[in-house]
């Protein structure tokens, strides 16, 4: 631990801000990640206080302080954009294999992050794999801007192209159609009548509408598996989120638009809650 770390811990404590020793060096880490983002030294004294207020009413340090950790990096994370967790790096890393397996040498590999957020997916991917071209989408403006100062921070701006809109919307007559070998989104899961029983540590940092899904929570995964191939090269994969006990509702939608044998599901831990589905385009569907 370096000095000024270990001060800053010293700091923390005294104010009772960390009361664990997972939660303090989860926002130790944050602060360092905070400099990265703003390229300078942040303003301890204020934010330590700021920290403890927001504690008693259930306001997690990342919103707080504005930026988040997801996959090594240091992202900004504003109140727009969904709060990444540790679990969603499990389906990065997985994309991240099947890209490398589809390395094409000096061609480029067609990426598209749906709903992008601070772009903590996509960006990853592209940081990962040298070879890959981001498209990313989000309905919602801040994001993009937020996105694309994260790009620029990690250094990938130049591949990368963001895309105002609702999904696959902003790309429609850019001929992008049968181009991408894979898309990746963690699209909103939570019921509409089910976001009043989350937990506050959700309702009150999470934005709603990266949450709300509909009456049965798949309105925008329904849209997904249905649409996704035209967008897909041959072999090209759609990997995409769902909440906790989704899988068995989620898959028998799949199986209406996917064959079974190119659909594979993912897991955190014990649970089901990815899905990667591979487009086939038979010469069946060509002639």
């Amino acid at each position: 631990m370096t000095d000024r770390r270990k001060k800053l811990e010293e700091k923390l404590a005294e104010e009772d801000v960390g009361a664990g020793k997972t939660d303090m060096e989860h926002i130790l880490d944050l602060f360092e990640a905070l400099e990265t983002v703003k390229g300078e030294p942040p303003e301890e004294e204020r934010l330590i206080l700021d920290l403890k207020r927001a504690a008693s009413g259930n306001i997690r340090p990342e919103r707080v302080l504005g930026c988040a950790l997801f996959f090594g990096h240091a992202l900004e994370c504003p109140l727009e954009t969904l709060i990444p967790t540790n679990d969603t790096e499990e389906m990065v890393r997985r994309s991240i294999e099947l890209l490398s397996r589809r390395s094409r040498g000096s061609a480029p590999l067609n990426v598209l992050d749906l709903g992008t957020g601070c772009g903590n997916i996509g960006l990853s991917i592209a940081s990962s794999v040298k070879d890959v071209i981001l498209h990313a989408t989000d309905i919602v403006t801040e994001a993009l801007d937020v996105t694309r100062r994260n790009a620029e921070r990690l250094g990938v701006s130049e591949r990368v192209f963001l895309h105002h809109g609702d999904l696959f919307e902003p790309l429609e007559g850019k001929g992008l159609e049968g181009s991408f070998d894979m898309i990746i989104c963690n699209p909103p899961y939570i019921p509409t009548n089910s976001i009043y029983r989350l937990p506050d540590i959700v309702k009150r940092n999470q934005p709603r509408e990266a949450l709300d899904a509909g009456p049965y929570g798949i309105d925008i995964i329904r849209r997904l598996v249905k649409e996704a191939p035209v967008w897909l090269s041959d072999g090209g994969h759609l990997i995409f989120e769902i909440g906790k006990g989704q899988g068995k509702f989620v898959r028998r939608l799949i199986d209406r638009y996917w064959a079974p044998e190119t659909v594979r599901e993912g897991f955190y831990g014990n649970d089901l809650r990815f899905f990667e589905c591979m487009n086939v385009i038979s010469e069946e569907k060509d002639h």
